[in-house]
């Protein structure tokens, strides 16, 4: 009879610890895969936010890149010919300077974002076009004149190395 009891507690003891040692398992394979979705679900937001940051820049750049060209053309037209801008161009003019006045609100929200992920060395870069952009917008909006060819070249260039920065410097973080 003790032969039998000994079977028992023994078959009981198998079982016991099999189960303790599958639960504990189970426990913490559950929890490692909870870390891993939380990680992927972190890494896969801050991959979102990086690629609407890169949106809405490029909608601002975009924008730009049609309002330096149009001054471009009338400035090789009219002021290196020694002409009178026409009335019709700086109406032209107005309404590429009122679609860069509208993509601001994305790029500020871009830099917003930035900020929000810790990328402020990136926020000051796209920051900083507000000042090439001020530069020219002084000259052409406000004084309604009409720079040289050489100077908005310049400028253009100037916002260049600042979208090449960047973007640069996005990339570090997107890949």
């Amino acid at each position: 009879m003790n032969e039998g009891i000994y079977s028992l507690i023994d078959t009981a003891i198998k079982i016991g610890l099999g189960a303790i040692i599958a639960s504990l398992s189970n426990y913490l394979m559950t929890r490692i895969n909870h870390k891993s979705d939380l990680k992927k679900d972190v890494f896969l937001r801050r991959l979102n936010s990086i690629e609407k940051i890169s949106e809405a820049a490029e909608d601002y750049f975009q924008n730009w890149t049609r309002y330096i060209n149009l001054l471009q053309g009338i400035s090789r037209n009219t002021v290196e010919k020694g002409e009178i801008v026409a009335q019709e161009q700086w109406e032209k003019l107005k309404q590429r300077d009122v679609s860069l006045i509208d993509s601001r609100n994305k790029k500020m929200a871009a830099v917003s974002r930035l900020k929000l992920l810790g990328l402020n060395n990136i926020s000051t870069i796209l920051e900083a076009t507000s000042d090439i952009e001020k530069e020219i917008r002084d000259i052409t909006v406000f004084k309604k004149e009409m720079p040289s060819y050489d100077f908005i070249n310049s400028t253009h260039k100037k916002m260049q190395e600042k979208r090449n920065a960047f973007y640069a410097s996005l990339n570090n973080h997107y890949n």
